[in-house]
């Protein structure tokens, strides 16, 4: 008897020992929206394409396979991911009234945001269409990763209004007429979605969106019990351009989310991206969780193989050799490795504040040089003017009467008798 992991409306998860030994995670999507082949098709078509990514915020996609003596149903089988799912992490927190510090909502907004913009950067005609915390395992060493991406076609074929797939689903849409979109910029307001979620420290309920949610922006600016810290206003200026609230500010693509939520984590240093404040606030809510590095749950892998022969029709995905998208990631390495680019964007974020610092200063005393030489000239020019002057005047001493400005040496007066000329001798 399979025991289930975890179980939500798209489907249950169970996880089991593959005929190669390792551990993976069997989904087995719900017959209510797996019912036509041609999904299962389109899954596996996607599953297929999404093996080039080899990223350590992302499981792999193993293989897609009809359930066995089911004509409507099929599984999905990932490999398997120590952790637990922020959904049931944040349900749990709330529950015993412990709330993610702000580094921790930093830590794993990050890890999130950089992932999904290598996704987009990698396949700019994709989308992971079911994101949020029900996606996203936390691990003991609060690596965060993403799983299930291969649901967008699964999602479309519905042709649902986006009212009725949050009902059904809870998968957050951009709101308005007609059927549901699940491209790139619908990852964008799951991504705020999630986000907002760590804000409050809860996962947001069935009747808040999309009608409450310019209400639970206004209630994360204060706080809503202990220990619950005030949004910051970077936060509270990235939040709504996720949730597409102004088209003109709006982002598109988790790349430019991504890179604007780096301001959100200038606004406050003191609040410093770390990852041992997602380990932090692990062991807060499960005491002991984070002593469970590289274990899995115990009970899944009881139920024996998976995908075996005869187990059904299988459709196989093959595991890339070399990784694409962003060439931040590599896929040697190690389990840990994702918090790299965290670390290294800060610090790049700290030195261009202080090249900006200096540069200002240089500026400044630029501008400051420049008066100071015009000062120093003009009054060097007053000076020498002041001194010719002065000069002129010792040289040449006023007569008496003298005004002014005259020349010297004055003119002698005009006189009216003619000049008289002395009389010249001649010798006789």
């Amino acid at each position: 008897m399979e025991k289930d992991w975890f179980a939500d409306a798209l489907g249950r998860r169970h996880r089991v020992t593959d005929p190669d030994g390792s551990v993976v995670e069997v989904l087995r999507v719900c017959p209510e929206i797996s019912v036509t082949a041609t999904t299962e098709a389109a899954v596996a078509a996607r599953a297929v394409r999404l093996s080039s990514l080899v990223h350590p915020g992302f499981a792999s996609i193993r293989r897609v396979e009809r359930v066995p003596g089911s004509t409507d149903q099929f599984r999905i089988i990932s490999t398997a991911v120590p952790g637990i799912r922020l959904s049931e992490l944040l349900r749990l927190g709330n529950e015993r009234g412990i709330a993610p510090s702000p580094g921790a909502v930093r830590n794993l907004g990050r890890q999130i945001l950089h992932a999904m913009a290598d996704f987009h950067r990698a396949f700019p005609d994709l989308a992971h269409g079911a994101l949020g915390p029900e996606r996203v395992l936390v691990g003991p060493d609060g690596r965060a990763v993403i799983v299930e991406h291969v649901l967008a076609p699964v999602l479309e074929s519905l042709r649902m209004g986006r009212a009725a797939v949050w009902s059904a689903f809870q998968i957050p849409v951009p709101f308005g007429a007609g059927a549901a979109r699940f491209d790139q910029v619908t990852d964008v307001v799951q991504l705020g979605m999630l986000t907002l979620a760590l804000v409050l420290g809860r996962p947001i309920g069935r009747e808040e969106y999309p009608h409450e949610v310019e209400r639970l922006l206004a209630d994360t600016s204060a706080p809503t019990g202990p220990g619950r810290p005030v949004m910051s206003p970077a936060m509270r200026a990235w939040l709504p351009r996720c949730f597409q609230i102004q088209l003109r500010t709006a982002f598109r693509t988790a790349i430019e989310a991504s890179a604007a939520f780096e301001e959100v984590v200038d606004d406050e240093p003191r609040h410093r991206s770390l990852q041992k404040a997602v380990v932090a606030y692990l062991e807060a809510v499960e005491p002991g969780s984070t002593r469970l590095v590289g274990t899995f749950a115990s009970g899944p892998g009881s139920a024996g193989p998976s995908g075996g022969p005869g187990e059904g029709r299988a459709i196989s995905v093959q595991q890339p050799r070399i990784a694409s998208g962003s060439p931040r990631t590599a896929p040697t390495a190690p389990a840990c490795s994702s918090a790299r680019p965290v670390v290294s964007r800060g610090a790049w974020a700290a030195l261009r504040r202080r090249v900006s610092i200096a540069a200002g200063s240089l500026g400044l005393l630029a501008v400051l040089g420049v008066l100071y030489l015009g000062i120093h000239s003009y009054a060097s020019g007053a000076i020498r003017h002041v001194g010719h002057h002065a000069l002129t005047t010792e040289l040449h001493p006023a007569g008496p009467g003298a005004r002014t400005g005259h020349a010297w040496p004055p003119k002698p007066p005009a006189s009216s008798a003619p000049a008289v000329l002395p009389a010249a001798r001649h010798p006789l």
